[in-house]
């Protein structure tokens, strides 16, 4: 059986990322993927909470939350 079209496109994403990821390390770029959403959410409006960022991101609150504490280790982020 063939898979269905959302886990071709789940598996094609994972292909993406990781290909961005690897091109990010190679520019010794401290960021990921992932960040994306929530550094153009940041720079729109400046939302204060986690559930703002996550509504302008257009992601999960878990999502938001997991991403904006990452990027925080990263020192990114305060």
């Amino acid at each position: 059986m063939n898979p269905g079209l959302g886990t071709q496109l789940a598996h094609l994403l994972d292909l993406l990322d990781s290909a961005v990821q690897d091109s990010y390390v190679q520019a010794q770029l401290a960021t990921r993927p992932r960040y994306t959403p929530v550094l153009r959410a940041l720079s729109e409006c400046e939302p204060s909470t986690l559930g703002q960022i996550a509504q302008s991101a257009n992601i999960s609150q878990p999502s938001a939350t997991q991403t904006v504490a990452l990027m925080i280790e990263d020192g990114l982020i305060s």
